[in-house]
């Protein structure tokens, strides 16, 4: 159905719709609307089903590789070594299955959007049905404290307000007229129309559906989110990159070293399992199970800094984060109203505090100032709020601003409670749109009145002066600060009062002149002062930050200059939804990366945006907390949702929850991203040395015709074993100092700097040099081949701890690289000895792995060749050193 209901007349809308609005649809005209428009529910996502997530996890060319290895090596009847292969394949499949089943689920939390029951009229009378039975036509009921049931034109308002920030992000309710605007208003702007899953705060209202389920605004954004792309990490994209150039070397180097064998006439049943061997040996099988670990305990980590990881690559995606694009309203601010500044007097005054919290000064301090008491006074008796519930306990209520009104009387020491018992309200004058004021007469004679100052100025001829008395008023002094508020991003109230009024009863000509102006209270939603903080952190680490609201594009300014968006302190640069609606993709994609502020954005423009700094080369980080936010966390490489008061769509959409709404825990969570990463290539830089030691040794002892010096089913003993022992140390590895004062890592960069590959190679050559010389030593002193093979395997895993200590630093020495900052690297190393002992000298292993006992002799021979690779790694060490200098 054409969205275009706001810009007719109510009597046009129920005209089109047929519908009485004193009678609503008949019982067979909703019966027949349902089937002709669907019940009045969100269209579920599709979700793959958990064998499909199952096999996902074994879906990558590697791990074919494990597979058909294994699946050939069982026909040629090697059970043993199939039968470990298969294990370790199915180890890490059921691994990552049971983290992913934990983190993802179906976004079907969107259904729950749309209330129960809901009150329309049919057949003439007030019945309740459940909401998902509503179909275009039907006369809905709205009372404050309603959800919204679907998208409704307004036909009746009686002082309604929406709030509207789950999808605008407008953090203050939306006040309601039944006027018709024009057809090219904005989302947040259209005044006239209630949509589903918004929330009445105040009033009441008769509205007309005009539509339903996926057809309503949220349902547009429900398919958005179906739609938009699942984005790969950074971290995903390159390990694939990195395992797909993996895999072709090794395809080539086993193909390679099977051909030779033939060519040299050898078994074809032993050349191939020891291309086998040689393929095992060159593929991390632990590679996948090594990054979950230290994903998992990146996750752990996080979880103690308030964040929820609900996909493991997430923790690196977040220290890999170049721009930030953040929900202003609860993200970055605390999504409570507070007044910061009273003006009575001639005096600005200003009040510490934020939030709803009591506590609270006032600058400068009067506590016998009568004009200051009454404008406090006059902001709690023209006011429907409450601090305090039935019971006594403190449980504000009612409309944002408004209570901040009792917030700021109560820091001054008056009781809203206490003055309100003192006085009783004779009638009032509810807040409409139209005339921008709210008054209320009270049995001491006295009317108080609060509104726009545009409203209420014009109604003043005098003003209170500080001891109480009349004077003069002075309109351009008062417009003046109310600018000076203005331009600070305040929101404005003006206050008055009209003493001893004679009449019981109020109406609008009662207000018209001879009212007293006593004060102006100015308030904001106040930035979260850990949230500047973190985004100066971001600026040195190089991260740009920008903030994407439904508010108002002056307060959205303010709040952003106040927070330190721009490094210099300069106004930060701001584009309006309407300028950017206008905008084609390729005009966007200029003015995006240099722009701050982007206020009163529709969903539809956010998802735009992020593709549009993606498109720029940028890892993406968007945080959001509602139903608007979500087509763009989904979108975004890393979605960021807020726990406490974001919506389940927002959840489900993201890749990260934040349990305490707080921005400065992004800056924690990014500080363990790039930890988690430095880790992740430590890890790398200590296990494939290992790995290409181990193949070409294989590949070697073929092409020379040599005894294998080590079996398939040792090397997957080594490979996995030493993985968990000594890799997986690797994430509790403290976060390097410094860490936050980096520039982001290029998107384009590759996995493995320059640095960490000269320093593969090198160790890589190193241990292969030394396998070989300990083989063939052990072989020439009449050793047999089970202990010399048992010999090279105790090798490579004591190598492997050295070289564990020394990846703990590219560049510095082993020595001072911290080995004692890392308990659990100490008790891994003690326990792949103690396992090692028992790899040697027990029955079990020797007939699985076909070792044998080894002497003294043979293990001081390790201990020397440990040594020599240790010097040969300082020497290295300190050659980089010397170049970087």
């Amino acid at each position: 159905m054409e969205n275009n209901y706001h810009a007719q007349t109510g009597i046009s809308v129920l005209k089109e719709l047929n519908v009485n609005i004193k009678i609503g649809l008949t019982q067979k005209e909703a019966q027949e609307r349902q089937e002709k428009y669907g019940l009045n529910a969100l269209t579920p996502p599709k979700g793959k089903s958990a064998w499909l997530r199952f096999f996902l996890q074994i879906h990558q060319p590697l791990i074919y590789v494990l597979i058909l290895s294994a699946t050939i090596a069982l026909s040629l009847g090697e059970y043993v070594e199939s039968g470990v292969i298969y294990g370790v394949v199915l180890g890490n499949a059921i691994m990552g299955f049971v983290q992913e089943d934990k983190a993802l689920k179906a976004l079907s939390s969107l259904s729950k959007n749309i209330p129960m029951m809901t009150t329309v009229l049919r057949d003439g009378q007030s019945v309740v049905v459940a909401s998902q039975d509503i179909v275009p036509g039907d006369i809905v009921l709205l009372h404050s404290g309603d959800k919204v049931p679907a998208d409704m034109r307004l036909l009746e308002v009686h002082d309604l307000k929406i709030n509207e920030s789950v999808l605008t992000g407008e953090s203050l309710p939306v006040e309601k007229h039944t006027e018709k605007l024009p057809e090219k208003t904005l989302l947040g702007d259209k005044i006239n129309m209630a949509f589903a899953s918004t929330l009445a705060v105040f009033g009441s209202a008769t509205g007309v559906v005009v539509s339903t389920g996926d057809n309503t605004e949220i349902g547009k954004i429900s398919q958005m989110i179906a739609a938009a792309e699942d984005i790969k990490t950074p971290l995903t994209e390159k390990v694939e990159i990195f395992s797909s150039k993996l895999l072709w070397l090794i395809v080539f180097l086993s193909v390679l070293a099977f051909g030779v064998g033939v060519y040299k006439g050898l078994p074809i049943v032993d050349t191939f399992m020891a291309g086998v061997a040689m393929a095992v040996a060159a593929i991390p099988e632990g590679l996948p199970a090594a990054m979950t670990i230290i994903l998992a305990i990146g996750v752990n980590r996080m979880l103690k800094h308030k964040a929820i990881i609900r996909k493991l690559p997430a923790v690196e995606t977040l220290g890999s984060s170049t721009v930030i694009c953040s929900d202003k309203t609860g993200t970055l601010t605390e999504n409570k109203m507070t007044v910061q500044n009273v003006f009575c007097g001639g005096i600005n005054y200003e009040i510490s505090g934020s939030g709803y919290q009591l506590e609270g000064d006032f600058s400068p301090e009067e506590p016998t100032n009568k004009v200051l008491a009454t404008c406090l006074k006059t902001g709690i008796l023209c006011n429907d709020a409450n601090l305090w519930d039935n019971s006594g306990a403190f449980s504000p209520s009612g409309d944002p601003t408004e209570i901040a009104l009792l917030v700021s009387a109560s820091k001054y020491g008056i009781i809203p409670s206490q003055l309100r018992e003192k006085v009783c309200c004779v009638d009032t004058i509810p807040f409409e749109a139209v005339y921008q004021y709210m008054a209320c007469l009270y049995d001491d004679k006295v009317i108080y009145m609060k509104g726009s100052i545009e409203a209420i100025l014009p109604l003043c001829e005098k003003q209170m002066a500080k001891d109480g008395k009349l004077e003069p008023l002075d309109k351009k002094e008062i417009q003046k600060q109310a600018d000076i508020y203005a331009k600070q991003g305040l929101r404005v109230l003006c206050f008055c009062i009209k003493p001893d009024f004679k009449e019981k009863t109020l109406r609008h000509n009662d207000v018209k002149s001879d009212m007293i102006f006593v004060g102006l209270q100015a308030m904001i939603d106040p930035a979260r002062p850990e949230a500047i903080k973190a985004i100066a952190t971001c600026h040195t680490a190089g991260i740009s930050v920008k903030m994407i609201t439904g508010d108002h594009l002056l307060t959205a300014v303010a709040i952003a200059q106040k927070m330190g968006f721009t490094k210099d302190g300069t106004e930060p640069k701001a584009i309006n939804g309407k300028e950017l609606s206008n905008m084609s993709d390729k005009e966007l994609l200029k003015i995006a990366p240099d722009t701050d502020v982007f206020a009163r954005v529709s969903p539809e423009d956010k998802l735009r945006l992020v593709k549009a700094l993606q498109s720029k080369g940028n890892i993406v980080a968007m945080t959001g907390d509602g139903v608007n936010d979500a087509p763009a966390l989904k979108q975004a490489n890393i979605g960021i949702a807020m726990g406490e008061n974001g919506t389940d769509v927002a959840k489900e959409a993201s890749d990260v929850v934040l349990l305490d709404d707080n921005f400065a825990s992004i800056e924690k969570a990014i500080r363990e991203g790039r930890g988690v990463l430095d880790n992740l290539i430590k890890f790398i830089l200590w296990t494939l040395p290992i790995s290409f030691a181990e193949a070409f040794v294989v590949m070697l002892a073929i092409f020379f015709g040599w005894k294998l010096p080590i079996t398939p089913v040792q090397i997957l003993w080594i490979n996995m074993v030493t993985t968990i022992l000594l890799g997986a140390m690797f994430s509790f590895e403290p976060i390097e100092k410094g860490i936050m004062k980096r520039a982001p890592r290029q998107p384009q960069a590759p996995l493995l700097s320059k640095s960490v590959v000269i320093r593969m190679v090198s160790v890589c050559s190193i241990m292969t040099l030394l396998v070989f010389v300990v083989f063939n030593a052990m072989m020439k002193e009449g050793y047999s081949l089970s202990q010399a093979q048992t010999t090279v395997v105790n090798l490579l895993v004591m190598m492997g701890i050295v070289n564990m200590f020394a990846c703990k630093s590219v560049t510095r020495s082993t020595i001072f690289s911290g080995l004692f900052n890392n308990k659990w690297m100490l008790w891994g190393a003690l326990g792949m000895i103690l396992l090692q002992i028992l790899f040697t000298y027990t029955s079990i292993f020797n007939f699985c792995f076909k070792t044998s006992f080894i002497g003294l002799k043979a293990w001081g021979i390790i201990g020397i060749a440990c040594l020599l690779m240790l010097l040969w790694i300082e020497i290295e060490k300190t050659i980089l050193r010397l170049k970087i200098k």
